[in-house]
């Protein structure tokens, strides 16, 4: 593992398809590949394409960073990790109801951007899942 300045680091890919933009988990020793459940912890966001397995691949875990959407968020949503693509979803709307669950969050949306589009990020990482009775 490499610890880079920024809030960077970089980790071995654990596939050879791990997009940039998207939320990381770890997924064995020294590696990390994208986040694809909502039990996952939330590791950053990848900064680069990975192509190949073991390949070194940068990861941000604090400050602002670019992320893909995997639906329309707004300015200053929460942001949350989409369950099997790492992309972000908004976050917010699940605090205004009466779900059971509050997931973990990845940060603040700083632009608004609709599916697929690429946003600006200031990175909040929380891996506490709150469950509501």
């Amino acid at each position: 593992m490499t610890i880079y300045r920024d809030g960077e680091m970089s980790l071995k890919a654990n596939s050879g398809s791990c997009p940039a933009y998207r939320f990381t988990t770890v997924t064995g020793n020294n590696e990390a590949g994208i986040h694809l459940t909502a039990t996952s912890l939330i590791l950053g966001v990848s900064q680069e394409d990975a192509s190949s397995t073991g390949q070194a691949w940068r990861i941000k875990k604090e400050g602002t960073t670019k992320i893909t959407c995997g639906e329309s968020i707004s300015a200053g949503a929460l942001v949350i990790p989409q369950t099997d693509t790492g992309k972000a979803m908004s976050g917010t709307k699940l605090l205004n109801t009466t779900t059971t669950v509050i997931p973990r969050s990845g940060g603040i949306a700083l632009k608004a951007g609709s599916t697929n589009a690429v946003i600006e990020v200031a990175l909040a990482i929380n891996n506490i899942r709150i469950a509501i009775s």
